[in-house]
């Protein structure tokens, strides 16, 4: 959280989450575990407009500008339920806006990870990858179409072999 010095773990998050769900549907007042857990305001309750819906107040999000596991779990939930939403990445592609590939994989080495970063999946199993945002992915253009071929050979390399060039993308 912004602004914050956050101490705990990615275990004790998430052991801390799964209580506070637990109070929830235990019949808690939503508002309180709100007040009580967050710096957010209460009801804590958001809008989000589905996929191809546009949305219909400003306080309404669209789903797809949502990180999936957010916008995902509340469309598996029946009125009324609540839900969380753990989160274990396969795959990290790391694209910031205007960097090259070098400048890319020069900052993300210089940078000072928790221990849980080692815990997730992708970056266990090597499934960390730069790519160049700033030619391929950053900006509208043709190259849109070679940013979906990168994604293709980074997501599903035993169906779509490398033909990318080595400045494009590395693991």
């Amino acid at each position: 959280m912004d602004g914050k010095d956050i101490t705990r773990t990615q275990d004790e998050a998430k052991a801390l989450a799964y209580k506070i769900l637990d109070q929830a549907k235990g019949g808690a007042n939503f508002d309180d575990l709100v007040k009580a857990n967050t710096d957010d305001q209460a009801p804590g309750i958001y809008e989000i407009a589905n996929l191809g819906v546009d949305p219909t107040s400003p306080d309404e999000a669209p789903r797809d500008g949502l990180v999936p596991a957010f916008g995902n779990v509340g469309f598996k939930l029946k009125p009324g339920e609540i839900g969380i939403a753990d989160y274990d990445p396969e795959i990290i592609v790391l694209m910031p806006c205007g960097f090259t590939l070098e400048r890319t994989v020069e900052e993300f080495t210089q940078m000072k990870f928790p221990a849980e970063w080692r815990r997730l999946n992708a970056v266990h199993e090597g499934r960390v990858y730069a790519v160049d945002g700033s030619a391929y992915f950053n900006r509208p253009g043709p190259r849109i179409g070679e940013g979906l071929k990168i994604l293709a050979e980074v997501i599903h390399p035993e169906i779509f072999p490398r033909t990318t060039p080595p400045q494009a993308w590395r693991r």
